[in-house]
C-alpha cells in the first residue's frame, strides 16, 4: 500500500467512526 493510500483508508475509518461514536471516541482512541 502507498502512503497515500494509507492515508485515504485511515482517513475513511475516521469518517466512520466519527459517524458512529462521534469526536469523543476518537479522542479516546488517540489517547490510548
Amino acid at each position: 500500500m502507498s502512503p497515500a493510500a494509507k492515508k485515504e483508508a485511515l482517513a475513511r475509518a475516521v469518517k466512520e467512526i466519527r459517524a458512529k461514536y462521534g469526536d469523543k471516541a476518537i479522542v479516546k482512541g488517540c489517547v490510548k
